[in-house]
């Protein structure tokens, strides 16, 4: 999961339209990232989880500095470049048997699982 750091700043100085385009700016900059083993869905506020299917903590940790590098290049919305950090967590679930007992809803959801 990230969250961007000091989101309501930007919210008080440009107001919540403006931050809400970048909210949608940095959803569309995720999916270009994302493959066919890998998910990324929004959160309350500024926060993003990711599932990579597959990965390690080598390719976890990869991902982790993709999305930062990313993000340190800046996200135009309204001809204004806002450059943006994140504190980032992670869970790595090595041996997942499909089974959505061990997830959060949202998580098993993303997966496809049935509630």
């Amino acid at each position: 999961m990230i969250k961007l750091e000091r989101f309501n700043h930007l919210n008080i100085i440009y107001g919540n339209d403006f931050t809400n385009q970048i909210l949608k700016e940095m959803a569309l900059q995720f999916i270009y990232m994302m493959d066919e083993n890998s998910a990324v869905y929004r959160l309350d506020g500024p926060k993003f989880r990711f599932i990579l299917r597959g990965g390690d903590r080598k390719k976890l940790l990869v991902f982790e500095q993709k999305v930062r590098d990313r993000l340190a290049k800046g996200i135009y919305v309204n001809k204004k470049q806002i450059t943006l950090k994140i504190c980032a967590g992670a869970i790595l679930i090595e041996q997942y048997d499909g089974k959505s007992d061990s997830l959060s809803p949202k998580d098993a959801y993303a997966l496809g699982h049935q509630p």
